[in-house]
């Protein structure tokens, strides 16, 4: 076997594979800035396709519009947390969600478990290009005790990597603030000052992204801290 025919029998295969997952995998372009993006779909799976029903075509002239007709309007206004993460010196974010997406000609939603991954980055390192992973998820999973546990497990994944990117010492002050120790018992159970004490509790806070102690403390909570 020739190396362009193998390589034309994977390419074969891969679409196949891809075509045929029950999830929606759709690349997205951003454009614009920060205040005022703009958002177009370059291309999605036949899956996704056919769960939708609209042609690719129907889709990409959607523009940055394709959300606002397709998706709940609590999930379009809902601000996800993004994590970036530093890949062999580029910029590469991950973002995980649950979303609701209703097929052309429906007034249903169905669920999905979204994970999106940037294919491609400006140069001075912000998203361009994104693949997003939608996994649809059956509706016997959406008894509200299911559906807690999927919405726990979503959380968990978003703020982990925030989490990890806590030093040793500052992972040992949490977990005393998760005992509910201040600042001074902080630092008199380490032999430090309390302003450095303080300056820790600043710094867990800045990197896992909680507005004060108690959403800290909640984050933590949801990564089994």
């Amino acid at each position: 076997m020739t190396k362009r025919r193998k390589e034309k029998e994977e390419l074969i295969f891969l679409r196949e594979v891809v075509n045929g997952l029950p999830a929606l995998i759709y690349i997205k372009e951003t454009t614009g800035n920060e205040e005022n993006p703009e958002c177009r779909m370059l291309w999605m799976n036949q899956y996704g396709i056919d769960l939708l029903g609209y042609s690719l075509e129907e889709i990409r002239t959607m523009e940055g519009d394709f959300y606002f007709q397709l998706c709940h309007p609590e999930d379009v206004e809902q601000i996800s947390n993004k994590v970036e993460v530093k890949q062999e010196a580029a910029k590469i974010e991950s973002v995980v969600t649950l979303r609701r997406f209703r097929p052309k000609e429906s007034t249903d939603y169905f669920y999905t478990y979204e994970h999106g991954r940037v294919l491609k980055t400006t140069p001075d390192g912000k998203p361009l290009q994104t693949v997003v992973v939608a996994q649809v998820l059956s509706s016997l999973m959406l008894s509200q005790t299911q559906l807690s546990r999927v919405l726990k497990t979503i959380h968990q994944l978003r703020h982990q990597p925030l989490i990890d990117t806590l030093t040793n010492r500052e992972t040992e002050i949490l977990g005393m603030i998760m005992r509910g120790k201040t600042d001074e018992q902080i630092a008199n159970l380490l032999c430090i000052s309390k302003d450095t004490s303080k300056k820790h509790r600043s710094n867990i806070l800045r990197k896992t992204n909680a507005r004060n102690t108690a959403e800290l403390v909640a984050i933590a909570s949801e990564c089994g801290f």
